[in-house]
């Protein structure tokens, strides 16, 4: 995406803004699609799934002003890369990028507008059933309340049950994509599927919906390795919509090694 306009500074926290403008590309080819996507998902059990993921925006060249909370970006083009799982959010989203090919990404005091002026899809990797992978943006995993404790528990890479819930997050995935493409016996399958997390990461946090009366920060652990052990199936769907919670936010991102 080609920078427009005058201003150059970006909100670190931009991923409820880009993830808000992907919604409206969808829109643009299948708005009522869009409306399902955004409010109700695929759901299984009582969670529910949006089925896509977006990378960290490359903005280099930039500048970081830390105590203002925003990139001041240097050269003139950003991109990203977008992932999914099923063919019905690819297909509006590219028919919508090309009606509304523009972006306003940002809050109202620091806020660039960009056009998009480049879409390339990339060719899908080879997969088996052991990938090594890293997780470059925020993975976000995170247990119940115990005990006492009022509100849950964000989990961390090395925590007891942190790949136990990594694991299950991916079965619930890789059955809600059956489901939704009407694959026989996707109820009743249950693949073997084991991750080994590494224990070299970053903490990171994020705000979500900022400004807002729902707005919230988020706390994972990032830029990790994780290889996983699973049928070729379950590997494209972590290719396409990454490991964790909140994908359709940009976290758990991966990129393979």
């Amino acid at each position: 995406m080609s920078v427009t306009g005058r201003s150059r500074y970006f909100p670190v926290d931009y991923q409820y803004y880009l993830s808000s403008w992907i919604y409206k590309c969808i829109a643009g080819g299948d708005r009522e699609f869009a409306n399902f996507l955004h409010e109700q998902g695929y759901r299984m059990g009582h969670r529910k799934f949006k089925l896509f993921n977006f990378s960290l925006i490359d903005l280099r060249p930039y500048l970081l002003h830390k105590y203002r909370g925003v990139f001041e970006l240097q050269g003139s083009f950003v991109s990203f890369e977008f992932g999914c799982a099923l063919p019905d959010i690819a297909a509006p989203l590219i028919k919508g990028i090309f009606r509304d090919a523009t972006a306003g990404l940002g809050d109202k005091i620091n806020r660039v507008d960009f056009v998009v002026s480049h879409i390339e899809l990339l060719p899908e990797p080879g997969f088996c059933e052991v990938m090594d992978y890293r997780v470059q943006s925020l993975c976000l995993v995170t247990r119940a309340p115990q005990g006492d404790e009022r509100h849950g528990q964000y989990l961390f890479p090395g925590d007891e049950t942190y790949t136990h819930r990594l694991e299950e997050n991916l079965m619930n995935k890789y059955q809600t994509v059956g489901r939704a493409l009407a694959v026989a016996g996707a109820n009743e399958y249950l693949p073997s599927i084991t991750a080994e997390v590494g224990q070299d990461y970053r903490e990171k946090k994020i705000r979500l919906k900022p400004f807002t009366p729902q707005q919230t920060d988020i706390k994972g652990g990032s830029e990790f390795e994780c290889r996983i052990n699973a049928p070729v199936e379950v590997q494209k769907v972590v290719w396409g919509v990454g490991l964790g919670e909140k994908g359709s936010m940009g976290c758990g991102w991966v990129e393979m090694r």
